[in-house]
């Protein structure tokens, strides 16, 4: 069973095949809990052979690249982009109660202070951006 990685920010697991590794894979530095650190990442279209590839296509970091997998999978095009959508969440942390702002575009994210990143369509929505005013402090 095949699967075709679509993203370039799946890191290498310590089970990876070594052969997979030296043709596959990409050394970066990346920045872990404030040191810069050295990972392996997959590079973007990986095609991944492995009798569970179609957990990949289910999570959403990977399209059916043979017949096996995409039977395996049984997923329409809709369902392959909410799956898509779905993980791009999870990697962002975007709190459930923010899934409609960032679904339709107006944030992006969160900035480190936990404040809203805009989205292509902030623009459109100011007031999602405009300081609130906690109503407990009447004092």
């Amino acid at each position: 069973m095949k699967a075709e990685l679509i993203r370039d920010d799946l890191e290498v697991g310590p089970n990876a095949v070594p052969e997979m590794v030296e043709q596959h894979a990409e050394l970066r530095t990346v920045r872990v809990n404030g040191r810069d650190r050295k990972r392996l990442f997959w590079k973007l279209g990986t095609i991944i052979e492995h009798p569970r590839a179609v957990r990949l296509v289910q999570q959403g970091v990977a399209l059916p690249a043979d017949d096996e997998c995409r039977e395996a999978a049984d997923m329409s095009l809709t369902d392959l982009m909410a799956a898509q959508k779905a993980y791009e969440k999870a990697r962002l942390g975007i709190h459930p109660d923010d899934h409609p702002l960032f679904d339709a575009g107006i944030i992006a994210g969160y900035e480190g202070d936990g404040s809203y990143k805009r989205g292509p369509n902030a623009d459109q929505y100011p007031e999602v951006f405009e300081p609130q005013d906690d109503e407990d402090d009447d004092e």
